[in-house]
């Protein structure tokens, strides 16, 4: 008979502790609700019960503190990776074509610049680098919607750092001044033509984020997808550097069209086709790779 009411007040109450503990703590984390002062009525029970308590509320409160802590650098991390990887990318790329004006080159150099960063920072953010890209992982759920837009700002960011580099260095080379540069490599239309210079980014970008999400699925190559991305990103740039100057990501036409717009040179004024086209192009993909090509049963 001794034993019974131990056993009830024992094992149910240490379960319902602990669950409880962890709802606690979850409210207080979200700021559904405050944690009250302890008073010393508080411990005025049998077998210590409401101390148990209050440890258990207490300790799972200081855990999830320091684990949102821990996500917080961690994401910090990943946004800092695709802004040192945009960088690069617009150094690389939009480097090459401003200071060379080789056009070849410029295409591996947009290739090449994938490849080394998805080595770099893939394991760190997946290596987007675009905000194209960072859509098409968005609407296939990789990333969240709070993620895609810490991605698009920081790749912005990144993007806007090495265009300025860019106008250094041809400043530079040029022993001149930012005003007397022609442009920071930023993209044009076809003729004036509105219609049509969205039409080619569409598509190239629909190429593009099609290749990324593919080479990136479970059932991808994933151990090779940086550099079948970057050939992929050289080839478009073949298909459409003679035509817009090849964006496919809002970020690489963002940057130099801000330095463009200091300047008072370049198409600055145009930029807003090279964000709205690739991010269209990127949600064709992710519907082409969702609806048609993606085996859902590989994807589980």
């Amino acid at each position: 008979m001794g034993k019974g009411p131990l056993r009830v007040r024992t094992h149910p109450f240490m379960m319902c502790q602990q669950a409880g503990a962890l709802f606690y703590a979850g409210m207080e984390v979200s700021g559904l609700h405050n944690v009250p002062d302890i008073r010393e009525s508080d411990f005025q029970y049998p077998y210590d019960e409401k101390a148990l308590i209050w440890s258990e509320r207490l300790a799972g409160y200081s855990l999830l503190r320091q684990r949102g802590h821990k996500m917080d650098a961690i994401e910090i991390r990943k946004y800092m990776a695709e802004l040192v990887g945009t960088f690069v990318l617009v150094l690389a790329g939009v480097g090459t074509a401003v200071l060379t004006g080789d056009l070849v080159a410029t295409a591996f150099a947009f290739g090449l610049s994938v490849v080394v960063m998805s080595v770099t920072v893939g394991q760190i953010s997946g290596c987007h680098l675009n905000p194209a890209v960072s859509l098409g992982m968005a609407l296939d759920k990789r990333i969240t919607w709070t993620e895609f837009v810490f991605y698009f700002i920081f790749q912005v960011i990144g993007a806007i750092i090495g265009a300025f580099v860019v106008a250094l260095f041809a400043m530079g080379m040029n022993d001149c001044a930012l005003d007397d540069l022609t442009s920071v490599g930023s993209n044009h239309l076809v003729h004036d033509d509105v219609a049509y210079s969205i039409l080619i980014e569409v598509v190239l970008t629909f190429v593009f984020v099609l290749v990324a999400l593919a080479a990136t699925a479970k059932n991808g190559m994933d151990k090779y997808a940086g550099l079948f991305i970057g050939l992929t990103l050289t080839m478009v740039h073949f298909i459409g550097i003679n035509l817009t100057g090849t964006s496919v990501n809002p970020a690489r036409s963002i940057g130099p069209a801000i330095v463009d717009a200091i300047a008072d040179v370049g198409n600055a004024g145009d930029v807003w086709v090279f964000i709205i086209a690739p991010l269209i192009g990127a949600a064709i993909a992710w519907a082409v790779w969702k609806y048609v090509l993606c085996d859902p049963m590989q994807e589980a």
